[in-house]
């Protein structure tokens, strides 16, 4: 939330129109905003966020944080985006969406980390039950 008091971010807006192959951020300025809520999220959790409202991910350095965003049918209104240092801006960016192969992987992935199931092998890895490199 907007905040005299807050932190220091670069903002930013950019439209999201319906059938472009790419998006460009704008600079709009320096802004202060304020945290209003702040929780911790263990495994497993999920939240919803109506699209108005600010938020951020911050990921201890520790842990691996996964974030999965289901959107809703498309708005073509803009987007403010804000970021603690300067970020490219005025040029346009490519959209490059993942194969669907690659997709199927990642979120087998997220999966695996969620159950705490290892994930399978890679062709060629050891198959004796044991790491690679492990003392017998």
């Amino acid at each position: 939330m907007p905040d005299e008091h807050g932190e220091d971010f670069h903002g930013f807006r950019y439209h999201g129109h319906s059938g472009t192959t790419g998006y460009s951020l704008q600079p709009t300025g320096r802004t202060r905003l304020r945290c209003r809520f702040d929780a911790e999220l263990g495994a497993g959790s999920s939240y919803l966020l109506t699209s108005d409202v600010l938020h951020r991910v911050v990921s201890p350095a520790d842990r691996t944080t996964v974030t999965i965003i289901l959107q809703g049918p498309h708005k073509d209104e803009p987007v403010d985006v804000y970021a603690e240092h300067p970020i490219r801006s005025g040029e346009s960016v490519a959209l490059d969406p993942l194969p669907l192969g690659q997709v199927v992987r990642e979120i087998g992935h997220v999966r695996d980390l969620i159950t705490g199931r290892a994930a399978p092998a890679p062709p060629g890895a050891p198959t004796s039950g044991r790491p690679a490199g492990a003392a017998r």
